[in-house]
């Protein structure tokens, strides 16, 4: 959230959008805010307690960091070239199952 505060309080270079990756075990979500403001940003944030329990050794799943890498690479292309893109969405990796957030 601090991180968030920062980048929108500068009125002049705002990002034009956030692209919030979030892995935990063999679980991925990504969340993407286009014109993003800490008000848009409190809809899809949630604190530290309310994180994933799992031990650090299990969010570390090479395999997991890596694809959780190539989604935010794509988003990133999309949104550059101006392709249509899947904002928010989950990726649990052991089902291969995609959903919509």
């Amino acid at each position: 959230m601090e991180a968030v505060k920062i980048l929108c309080a500068n009125a002049k270079q705002k990002p034009m959008c956030i692209i919030d990756g979030r892995m935990g075990a063999e679980h991925y979500q990504q969340y993407i805010i286009p014109k993003p403001d800490v008000t848009k940003y409190k809809k899809i944030w949630y604190s530290n307690e309310k994180m994933s329990a799992d031990p650090c050794n299990a969010k570390a799943t090479s395999y997991c960091s890596n694809m959780s890498g190539s989604f935010i690479a794509n988003a990133v292309r999309k949104l550059v070239t101006g392709q249509p893109f899947n904002g928010n969405f989950s990726f649990n990796f052991p089902t291969m199952i995609m959903n919509k957030l």
